[in-house]
């Protein structure tokens, strides 16, 4: 499963940080990562050398992140912890993390 989830805002963009799982499930290989925004659900998906993704696009409002690794074979690792929630103002300049 991911740790260290984060997001911050970088340049109009919500961009969401986690570190690779520690292990991989024996005999399988990671094919990539789904990154999940609540409470919207909105997802994205990044490369299995990812440690990064970003979201454009979101409302204004709290949101938090969840990233969970999918295997090559079929299935995930589990979703990880939840980010910290970050507040996007009605303008995406008013951003505050808690």
């Amino acid at each position: 499963t991911p740790t260290a989830v984060s997001a911050k805002i970088v340049l109009g963009k919500v961009k969401v940080l986690w570190q690779a799982p520690g292990t991989v499930r024996p005999g399988d290989t990671l094919s990539g990562y789904t990154v999940r925004e609540s409470p919207g659900g909105a997802q994205v998906t990044a490369a299995a050398d990812a440690t990064f993704a970003k979201f454009a696009g979101l409302a204004p409002g709290p949101h938090s992140f969840t990233v969970e690794a999918v295997y090559a074979g079929g299935g995930s690792s589990g979703v990880s912890t939840p980010s910290g929630t970050i507040t996007i103002g009605a303008s995406i300049g008013r951003v505050s993390l808690r």
